[in-house]
């Protein structure tokens, strides 16, 4: 079962919540329920692209020669793909606008099964917001 941890996001001091098929989330305006669904569709879109950039790095042989063998789960898997600091650090950038208007103790976990998750902090040199990103091992295998 998938898993989400937010702390110190937008109006998001500390949140935890399991996802499932159908979740509800309800509450006053300006409470943080549009926070809530844009960090769940960031990790979500993470899982798609890792998918997408997997199965076209296998078609052009970047991955393997046996174009027979491929077997991706998209409902469990998530994989490391080069550049994937990259595109995460752009998509958040989407979602939240710049990273030095977001509070410097920002912490993000999804889990989307058990032993594998994407971890995100903030980390600030020299007055500079940057994403740090710590990936499960079972993500970088």
């Amino acid at each position: 079962m998938s898993k989400i941890i937010i702390k110190n996001l937008c109006s998001i001091t500390n949140f935890e919540m399991s996802i499932k098929n159908f979740n509800l989330i309800i509450g006053e305006q300006a409470s943080g329920k549009s926070t809530i669904c844009k960090a769940i569709c960031f990790f979500r879109i993470i899982k798609e692209n890792t998918i997408r950039d997997n199965i076209v790095n296998y078609i052009f042989n970047k991955k393997s020669k046996d174009k027979n063998t491929i077997k991706i789960n998209k409902k469990n898997s998530i994989y490391f793909i080069e550049g994937m600091d990259i595109m995460i650090n752009g998509i958040f950038s989407r979602l939240f606008g710049h990273l030095n208007n977001i509070d410097n103790q920002l912490y993000l976990k999804y889990e989307y099964i058990d032993d594998i998750y994407i971890e995100i902090k903030i980390k600030n040199n020299n007055n500079k917001n940057s994403l740090v990103i710590n990936y499960s091992k079972k993500v970088k295998q």
